[in-house]
């Protein structure tokens, strides 16, 4: 079975977002990469796209210029989380954002520090 993601979260202040797998791990990445002052320059969505060209056109513009190419920054992996059996289904942040609760098809929960 090729491994996949199955489900997403955004930390409640949006600096972090994770992930359940089909391969029975969580992931946690670090979002907020940008300094302050692109990353609340930089638009939450392109509305009036009419392609995915058009779109990533559209988003280019917000790019780094450190990073030729690349659209958004690209994610830093903070950690991988283990102990389900199954494929991770559910996944949900804490209201504190210091701990998440994730949900497997072999019917188990496990609550965890978010960080590790």
């Amino acid at each position: 079975m090729k491994p996949g993601l199955l489900v997403c979260s955004f930390s409640r202040d949006g600096r972090y977002i994770a992930a359940g797998a089909n391969d029975c791990f969580s992931y946690v990445w670090q979002w907020d990469l940008w300094p302050a002052a692109t990353a609340s320059a930089a638009p939450r969505a392109t509305y009036g796209a009419t392609s995915l060209q058009e779109e990533r056109s559209q988003e280019a513009k917000w790019a780094p210029a450190a990073a030729p190419g690349a659209v958004w920054p690209q994610p830093q992996g903070l950690c991988q989380m283990a102990g389900h059996r199954h494929d991770v289904l559910l996944l949900q942040f804490s209201h504190d954002g210091q701990s998440i609760a994730t949900g497997s098809k072999d019917g188990s929960v496990r609550v965890r520090a978010a960080l590790g």
